[in-house]
């Protein structure tokens, strides 16, 4: 973007109609009812909403006008993914005609046109020099976002328009989004990874909610938050997890179950080697966690017999699942399927005494292979 004051650009902006806009969007599509009837979102009612930032009510009006005064052409076509016909737009060449003279216009004071249309497609240079404070906090808010969220819960902006899909949820390119947060200094992108933190715990997502309080720099708030949910989220194991505990740098009372969290998802996603360095920090915070875990990475890297002896001790401390299930699951290796019924029933019993539930599912699968041992 040519360098334009931002008052002058302001000034421009607020002159520029919904109808202009309208002709602009639609520029960027070489489109008739003759190319076919699947036709992309963004040329339907809604699609033209979202991209100009006004209601669909709205935009049903201003659409309506632009084909009786010969600006548009209309048509039912379908969309990708969709059976329904919907109501399709494009410019005539009255209208085309039209959206050239604005788009010169605006040229020539050096706006981009895409600038006063969703923001998915400008320079993020340009986004940045051009939206003012709160709209660089507004759309700073969106781009921290990992998963999509209601435009309408974020505020109001008074300069261009954040893009939407067709739920009406944000849907700004991550790309373009993790090139946007470069402009903004670190302590704003902690800042809007911090109100991101409080949204998703309104929401009850908490893995959100831990991702941005890792980025905000919140870490007793990350530890506390792994020590209340850490079955949920231990349920919810995935690769962005474990990078996301890998980051949580705990106070002492939470560090137990940030560690041993950090490699109970690693040893599920199968990354013995980030399971072993989170047993090596868990060892320095609680042997009687770290023994059977460290137990079932030494019995995955082939290193039975000390797998056997962690598993053992861990027993002779008192009843414990994990240590029980890796006694068996070497039994099974092993073709004592009735040493592995044996170890899996001390692991039951371990769960009935505590009321852990954590390992349930790998007591299920345990029964199913030793009866599948028998079987063989």
């Amino acid at each position: 973007m040519t360098k334009t004051s931002q008052s002058v650009f302001n000034e421009i902006k607020s002159s520029v109609t919904v109808k202009q806009k309208i002709l602009l969007h639609l520029m960027r599509f070489n489109c008739s009812p003759d190319t076919g009837f699947n036709v992309a979102y963004d040329l339907t009612q809604d699609g033209i909403a979202g991209v100009v930032g006004i209601t669909r009510a709205h935009v049903s009006v201003e659409l309506k006008r632009m084909v009786e005064d010969g600006r548009l052409v209309s048509w039912k076509a379908h969309m990708p993914g969709s059976s329904i016909k919907r109501l399709a737009y494009a410019l005539s060449s009255t209208g085309l005609s039209e959206a050239k003279e604005v788009e010169a216009y605006l040229l020539s004071n050096g706006i981009i046109p895409d600038m006063l249309l969703d923001m998915q497609r400008c320079n993020p240079g340009d986004l940045w020099n051009t939206l003012n404070e709160a709209d660089r906090d507004v759309l700073g808010m969106a781009c921290v976002l990992r998963r999509r969220i209601p435009r309408a819960d974020l505020p109001r902006m008074s300069g261009g328009t954040l893009p939407v899909d067709q739920n009406g949820n944000i849907a700004f390119p991550p790309a373009a989004a993790k090139n946007y947060l470069t402009y903004a200094s670190p302590s704003r992108v902690r800042t809007w990874h911090s109100w991101a933190a409080d949204y998703w715990l309104s929401a009850g997502e908490y893995q959100e909610r831990l991702y941005h309080l890792t980025m905000a720099g919140r870490m007793k708030e990350a530890g506390r938050c792994v020590s209340l949910h850490r079955d949920e989220l231990l349920d919810r194991s995935d690769i962005s997890l474990l990078r996301t505990l890998k980051r949580v740098l705990p106070e002492p009372e939470n560090a137990v179950d940030v560690f041993a969290l950090g490699a109970e998802v690693a040893l599920r996603l199968d990354e013995i080697n980030e399971a072993g360095r989170m047993c090596a920090r868990l060892a320095s915070v609680s042997e009687l966690e770290w023994r059977p875990l460290m137990a079932e990475v030494c019995r995955r890297e082939g290193k039975t017999e000390e797998a056997r002896k962690l598993a053992l001790e861990a027993l002779e401390i008192g009843p414990d699942a994990k240590a029980a299930l890796v006694l068996a699951r070497i039994a099974l290796d092993e073709g004592d399927a009735d040493a592995a019924e044996a170890y899996g029933d001390q692991a039951a019993l371990a769960v009935s005494h505590t009321g852990n539930s954590r390992e349930l599912q790998d007591l299920h699968s345990l029964r199913n292979d030793t009866e599948a041992c028998r079987r063989n």
